[in-house]
């Protein structure tokens, strides 16, 4: 069991050597970014009910990362489907890994906006509609297809087991326990920082006097955990990830 983020002792190192890490910058440990590998697949499934379109989407897509058989034509063409707007490329390590959580990420929106244009959208291309779900379409599939939102401990403890089973996967752990004894955190992304990233730059006076944070850092606290309890369990093996792969293959425009 990890300990509670308040518990958290790590040694610490002057700040400048501090690892900030984010899927779409280049860098030796932005693999620690939860876009790469099956943890956003397995942390926005967990919103859906079991056996809903959206459920079954993320299903096959967290199998197709395990298995590393996404194409970088069909990472490209889901995401330009379900709106998608930044740079694809960013999203590709110099070794050819592709950030494909990203699309995982995309459908929190289903979630947390069912209403909205963005929401409806990837809904009707997931449900392999030829045009967009109506409003109260989509508001009447989120009532009858996803789990009530969870409180913020509730989703920590939630992403702090996801980790772990990542991290049993060797070239993550090996990743994972090379950053040693750094203080690591989830760099912003191009918003204000959300409650798992941390702003690099301290704050000005006047955004301090505006209420600004910096973030909340809860990713890169998360990880410093497990980061200590591989250390302590270095045998650690791989899951099994014994759930089924879906029937079907992952719609692509």
């Amino acid at each position: 069991m990890l300990p509670n983020l308040s518990k958290l002792v790590v040694k610490r190192r002057r700040a400048d050597d501090d690892i900030y890490f984010k899927a779409f910058r280049s860098g030796e440990y932005r693999k620690l970014s939860n876009l790469f590998g099956p943890v956003e697949w397995m942390y926005q499934q967990a919103k859906f009910k079991r056996g809903s379109e959206v459920y079954l989407f993320l299903e096959e897509g967290k199998q197709k990362t395990l298995q590393g058989s996404f194409t970088r034509q069909e990472f490209a063409a889901t995401l330009i489907a379900m709106g998608h707007s930044g740079k694809l490329e960013s999203y590709i390590d110099v070794d050819g890994a592709l950030a494909t959580g990203l699309i995982a990420q995309m459908t929190s929106q289903i979630a947390k906006v069912p209403d909205s244009d963005l929401a409806r959208k990837r809904l009707s291309f997931i449900m392999q509609r030829n045009s967009k779900i109506s409003t109260s379409d989509a508001l009447a599939w989120h009532a009858e297809n996803v789990h009530p939102a969870l409180n913020d401990e509730e989703a920590n403890a939630r992403m702090a087991r996801l980790l772990m089973e990542k991290y049993a996967i060797p070239m993550y752990r090996e990743l994972l326990l090379r950053s040693d004894t750094r203080v690591l955190h989830e760099g912003k992304g191009r918003g204000a920082p959300n409650k798992w990233e941390w702003q690099e730059k301290p704050l000005s006076p006047d955004q301090e006097a505006r209420g600004f944070t910096r973030g909340g850092d809860v990713l890169g606290q998360l990880l410093m955990q497990v980061r200590q309890k591989l250390q302590e369990l270095p045998q650690m093996v791989e899951p099994p990830f014994q759930e089924k792969h879906s029937k079907g293959s992952l719609k692509c425009a």
